[in-house]
């Protein structure tokens, strides 16, 4: 069963993937607009009354280590 979020009032995307997910980094937001198709083309304004899929899990992304002498 897949798990519908209505946004209430304006927000940022990357701000919702925080109140969801608890943080915004990990690939959450990529979860989302991989969820939502068309969701991109509304900019990262996400409008009130937005219905958006929540992905049940997002498999967090490790950061790339980067070593500066490499």
């Amino acid at each position: 069963m897949k798990t519908v979020y209505t946004v209430s009032e304006d927000e940022r995307l990357d701000r919702l993937a925080k109140a969801i997910y608890g943080t915004e980094q990990g690939g959450t937001v990529e979860a989302l607009l991989n969820a939502n198709p068309g969701l991109a083309a509304k900019g990262m304004i996400v409008p009130a009354g937005t219905e958006l899929v929540i992905p049940e899990q997002v498999a967090a992304e490790e950061p790339a280590l980067v070593r500066p002498w490499d």
